[in-house]
């Protein structure tokens, strides 16, 4: 008994529903006739004697729009800071050897991201050198060696951010390609 009273519940809503569209579009057809009907009038009698022509005011349809979000305030709080020189994460002796052998260098745009605590979670290379040996250099050696404090919000919490940086893998002057 409960289906068949659910079910005619919905026919009846359905009803209603079908009975305010037809309102809705006989309204759409009524407006659009009375709209025409002056319109063709007014050509008329601008045919039988010439006159500037009146603009009519056509219906304007309003719709109440929810203003537009409010611009996301500027991110407040600190950021993480390196602890250190960075220059000394990356030591003479990191060079990858191999690409040492080979003569390659580079710059590697790198991002790490900090925890709340202040340790380095991930490394992401941005923009990388060309070769994967220097790249995945930059990342081991950052994450091996860096120490940061962590960035803070603005109420001064520790919070996890990014932090980004580059290192310009580059072979000494006059060293030769092999020598150690």
């Amino acid at each position: 008994m409960a289906i068949n009273g659910v079910v005619r519940v919905a026919a009846v809503e359905r009803k209603a529903m079908l009975g305010i569209v037809a309102l809705g579009l006989a309204a759409v057809a009524i407006s659009s006739a009375a709209i025409a009907e002056p319109a063709r009038k007014a050509t008329a009698k601008t045919r039988a004697k010439p006159r500037p022509a009146a603009t009519a005011k056509l219906p304007t349809l309003t719709v109440s729009e929810t203003p537009p979000p409010a611009p996301a305030p500027a991110p407040s709080g600190t950021d993480p800071e390196p602890i250190g020189n960075i220059a000394d994460w990356f030591p003479a002796d990191s060079y990858p050897p191999q690409a040492r052998a080979l003569g390659l260098e580079g710059r590697v745009v790198f991002a790490l991201d900090i925890d709340a605590l202040g340790r380095i979670t991930q490394c992401h290379v941005i923009e990388g050198s060309g070769s994967d040996l220097l790249d995945s250099a930059t990342c081991t050696q950052a994450i091996i060696n860096g120490r940061f404090r962590p960035g803070r919000d603005a109420a001064g919490k520790p919070v996890a951010k990014s932090w980004r940086s580059t290192m310009r893998w580059k072979l000494a002057v006059g060293a030769a390609p092999g020598d150690e």
